[in-house]
């Protein structure tokens, strides 16, 4: 499949704060991105993010990701109790794709791991993204 020009969502269920998104989610977004994807990046970010420091952080990326052509949106990840927590981030998650896939036209919707799968399901049964 030929992804010059595609838009996708991208859905991490790790925070791009965290050294895991900064490492082995963010470096390959940007690689693709220069080799035309759009990228729109959902992610699920700490409590840390939201404390003043961490909305600095947060905008600073943000930033830094809409120079390299990515449109990165985040919502609070939820870790207890776990099930409902976990049942509360899909509904926001899924809330939000659904904004994000109308608003930016999106063609393909990459999860990475198995909760951003479960977004990414009802995204493929409301709109058909591959």
């Amino acid at each position: 499949m030929d992804l010059d020009g595609k838009r996708v969502l991208f859905i991490s269920y790790n925070g791009m704060l965290d050294p895991l998104g900064q490492s082995q989610v963010i470096p390959y977004l940007r690689e693709l991105a220069r080799a035309g994807v759009r990228f729109t990046l959902l992610s699920f970010e700490r409590r840390a993010a939201f404390g003043t420091e961490g909305r600095n952080r947060c905008a600073e990326l943000k930033r830094q990701l809409a120079e390299a052509g990515i449109e990165w949106h985040w919502l609070r990840y939820h870790q207890r109790p776990s099930l409902p927590a976990t049942m509360y981030d899909v509904a926001n998650g899924v809330r939000l794709a659904k904004k994000l896939v109308r608003r930016n036209r999106i063609d393909l919707v990459h999860a990475r791991s198995h909760i951003p799968a479960t977004i990414a399901l009802a995204l493929k049964r409301r709109f058909g993204t591959a």
